[in-house]
């Protein structure tokens, strides 16, 4: 038993194994024992080799391509695949049918993007809504394709012709303020509601800096200098530098000395 489990070291040490022990715990049995060295080399080498095929299940790749990504991006963004992964599952579990790499044709698109559109069942605030608006659909339709030509690039699946996997997207409505009136509400005399004072001042900050609310309600007092708001963007991870007018840096030194935005004052 010695010798065979030397003989398993030996073999992983030469095979540069990163952990032998491990390997050898992983291998032995005591079977080995009666088998020739040489012939237990060879079953060595074929066991190695046939674990080392890869998996080539869907999910699998995809919550390797997500672990892969998760030092790269931002949380927003993870949270983003992972939305995405478990609508794909929804749809898996819908369809009663495995989703697999030789599939993904303009059959699954098209059922895919239909399933989203009138089956998918979603919260929003606590209330149960059936189906996805075109750009939250867009959003992983596009995510897919990613995933799938990264996939491809790395030589783990053959090419797919992704063609047909148009982006869905809708316009928007964008309402915005002139900085007229947003000075209005920035010199509107709330003493009378005083309970209203804080949300002005974070609708006022949020608009004259354009900053997502995830953003703007942790500013911290490092962040300011020389007039300029310096912030790193939760959802896309990219740093923003922001000339601040004198209501917003107002806002942030004179009334909050810039702890927190206004929103740590009102916890």
């Amino acid at each position: 038993m010695i010798r065979v489990a030397e003989d398993i070291v030996t073999y992983a040490l030469d095979q540069k194994i990163e952990d032998p022990v491990k390997f050898l715990k992983k291998k032995w049995s005591p079977e080995l024992e009666t088998i020739a060295a040489v012939e237990r080399e060879k079953l060595l080498a074929q066991s190695e080799a046939e674990e080392s095929v890869t998996n080539l299940d869907f999910f699998y790749q995809l919550d390797d391509y997500m672990k892969a990504k998760s030092r790269k991006v931002s949380p927003g963004m993870l949270r983003t695949y992972k939305v995405m992964k478990n609508r794909l599952l929804a749809f898996q579990k819908h369809q009663k049918k495995k989703i697999d790499f030789s599939g993904f044709d303009f059959n699954f698109y098209e059922a895919f993007v239909n399933y989203l559109t009138y089956d998918h069942m979603h919260m929003r605030r606590n209330i149960s809504i059936r189906g996805l608006k075109k750009n939250s659909i867009g959003t992983s339709i596009k995510q897919l394709r990613i995933f799938l030509r990264d996939r491809i690039r790395r030589k783990i699946i053959h090419p797919i012709d992704l063609t047909d996997f148009k982006i869905l997207d809708e316009e928007t409505d964008a309402i915005y303020l002139s900085f007229q009136e947003i000075r209005t509400l920035y010199n509107l005399d709330l003493s009378n509601h005083p309970h209203l004072i804080r949300f002005r001042d974070l609708f006022v900050l949020g608009s004259l800096t354009g900053l997502r609310f995830s953003d703007f309600s942790i500013i911290k007092p490092d962040d300011i200098r020389d007039g300029m708001l310096y912030k790193k963007q939760g959802k896309s991870d990219h740093w923003v530098v922001i000339p601040l007018r004198s209501e917003a840096h107002d806002i942030l030194i004179t009334r909050y000395k810039g702890y927190d935005a206004p929103l740590k004052q009102g916890r």
